[in-house]
């Protein structure tokens, strides 16, 4: 690979931060303190290498803490590393602290020409776009308003619109997707789009991982301040929810006197209408599926229910459903099937997850979760997939 083929090149990069623990507030203090050691130094990201090639999608994911953002500010240059080094090739757009550098006091007109300047733009490039910017945001009749008497809505629409009119070659984004309304939501993610298909180096950093493997053809998790994984977008995610769930799991094991040790899960498979597997496979958007948990009874004869609880990679829960009670004797086992008919998600990762609970409705034991790989026919701004159709009436 040549130079000319690389936007991003970053070799053996590590930043660590002090972290005071009683930092002074008065002059006496400072003064007091002045030879006192009151801080540790943590190290947020240990000998980082990464090579981008211009007009790749990559996503960055990984639990709060591990490094993220913080990787991103260095290769935007907000930041300076402690030792290695970061090399960008081509006009670089941030969109990781939106409004940075917008004055309350300047009006929204004003604060487009202060911001633009901000990412490179000239005076001139601003009054070719300034029109199409304003059109953008949406906020056209309070734009020659102050912008101390905008609604942080209003704030986040126009500062997105300017850093996506620079023209970028390099787009750096921070979690800052869902901005404004639903409408306006999806202008956002018609325009990465558009960047998308126009060969723009986008770095996305998002705890959506729908959002990822629907957006990024790649997929880098960090993990402690280092790179865990690398490679296609949805082998990456798959890999680290797998690693959540352990963690997970094994946080459950420690503390497992929630749990009324009643029942266990014996086993957890989710199948398609011909009886497949549909873990480690794509599926398509709309099928149905058979969650099938088996369940034995641990201790005295009772009765318990199995619950299925449907939500995306990020834990947000989508749908909820349930078992009649059954009763089982002692060292019983019974193996209950549900069906789901139509699945009409948008395309991304989901988690299932079995549960067990007793007629208290305290868990029985320590849920059982599986991922599934779902693929829409057309993508969709949201979770479900709707099957629809729309026609002209007289």
């Amino acid at each position: 690979m040549s130079d000319n083929d690389i936007a991003i090149e970053v070799k053996n990069l590590s930043k660590e931060f002090k972290i005071f623990k009683d930092k002074p507030t008065t002059i006496k203090e400072k003064i007091l303190m002045l030879r006192s050691d009151t801080y540790t130094r943590f190290k947020v990201l240990k000998d980082i290498n990464l090579t981008v090639k211009k007009g790749e999608s990559i996503g960055l994911i990984g639990h709060n803490g591990c490094g993220k953002s913080t990787l991103l500010s260095l290769i935007a240059g907000i930041m300076y590393p402690n030792e290695g080094s970061v090399k960008t090739n081509g006009r670089l757009s941030c969109l990781i602290q939106l409004g940075a550098g917008f004055h309350p006091d300047f009006t929204g007109r004003e604060n487009i020409y202060v911001n633009a300047a901000i990412f490179g733009m000239t005076r001139k490039e601003v009054d070719k776009n300034i029109e199409s910017i304003i059109d953008f945001s949406e906020i056209r009749e309070f734009i020659d308003n102050p912008i101390r008497t905008y609604s942080s809505g209003m704030y986040l629409k126009l500062a997105f619109s300017v850093a996506t009119h620079i023209n970028p070659e390099i787009l750096l984004i921070d979690e800052i997707l869902a901005v404004g309304d639903m409408n306006f939501q999806k202008k956002c993610f018609a325009k990465m789009e558009e960047f998308k298909r126009n060969k723009v180096t986008i770095i996305l950093v998002s705890h959506n991982l729908n959002a990822v493997a629907k957006f990024c053809d790649k997929c880098i998790w960090l993990q402690d301040g280092v790179i865990k994984s690398s490679g296609k977008s949805k082998s990456v995610i798959e890999e680290y929810l797998s690693f959540m769930s352990g963690k997970q799991d094994k946080s459950n094991e420690k503390g497992n006197e929630k749990y009324t040790n009643e029942a266990e899960i014996v086993e957890f498979k989710i199948t398609d209408s011909d009886n497949e597997s549909v873990i480690g496979r794509e599926i398509k958007s709309g099928i149905g599926i058979n969650p099938i948990i088996k369940i034995k009874k641990l201790q005295t004869n009772g009765k318990i229910k199995a619950e299925i609880l449907l939500s995306t990679a990020d834990d947000q829960l989508i749908s909820v459903i349930d078992s009649e009670f059954i009763t089982l004797k002692k060292d019983e086992t019974q193996t209950l099937k549900f069906q789901i008919k139509s699945l009409p998600l948008s395309s991304g990762v989901y988690t299932i997850k079995a549960v067990l609970k007793t007629e208290e409705g305290t868990e029985c034991c320590k849920r059982t979760e599986l991922n599934i790989n779902v693929q829409a026919e057309y993508d969709n701004i949201g979770i479900f997939n709707l099957d629809f159709t729309c026609k002209k009436v007289d």
